[in-house]
């Protein structure tokens, strides 16, 4: 992006893009892939300015984004919402629980 579109990249580090990238490796169907990811938050500040200029996949991405949430989550799947506290002791109890893995 620094190099494709040098003024919109300026105008997102002046919003906070910071553009550290990692590789990830993984595999699908036994075909071995490599990618370059960047940071949750550097995604949403580059789909938040393509969002205020007018770009219906961003705003649609935004949108879903922000209508979900992982409280909501358990919200769901517990149907009530839940207190602090108990949402707690659940994620003590849960991490507190032995996997075979370990």
């Amino acid at each position: 992006m620094p190099f494709k579109a040098p003024r919109i990249y300026q105008k997102l580090v002046g919003k906070g893009l910071n553009h550290v990238t990692l590789f990830a490796e993984y595999t699908v169907n036994g075909v071995g892939t490599r990618a370059e990811t960047i940071s949750v938050k550097d995604a949403r500040i580059i789909w938040r300015y393509f969002d205020t200029k007018g770009n219906a996949q961003a705003q649609k991405l935004i949108d879903a984004l922000s209508e979900d949430s992982l409280t909501s989550r358990f919200d769901q799947v517990w149907g009530e919402q839940r207190t602090v506290e108990q949402r707690r002791i659940d994620d003590c109890r849960i991490l507190d629980t032995p996997r075979p893995r370990t």
